[in-house]
């Protein structure tokens, strides 16, 4: 689905030269800030859940793709 944030259309997109953040202007001046990083992404995630995904849960999500370890063991604060 599409992300929903500008109250209208999007008129102008840019990404970092290093494709790590987009950033999206619409017509009433308002600026959003698009974190593209899957490590931040993991990060925030291990930050939140404080574990790594059970197996069952890898299989809810991410289908076939085999399971690995995602978080770190103290917790996540790494990626």
């Amino acid at each position: 689905e599409p992300m929903e944030a500008h109250s209208g259309n999007t008129t102008n997109a840019m990404f970092l030269s290093d494709g790590s953040l987009l950033t999206t202007g619409d017509p009433d001046g308002s600026v959003l800030r698009w974190d593209m990083d899957p490590a931040s992404w993991r990060r925030i995630a291990c930050g939140m859940a404080g574990r790594n995904l059970t197996p069952e849960e890898w299989v809810t999500y991410l289908g076939d793709e085999p399971w690995r370890e995602t978080c770190p063991t103290d917790g996540g604060s790494g990626a």
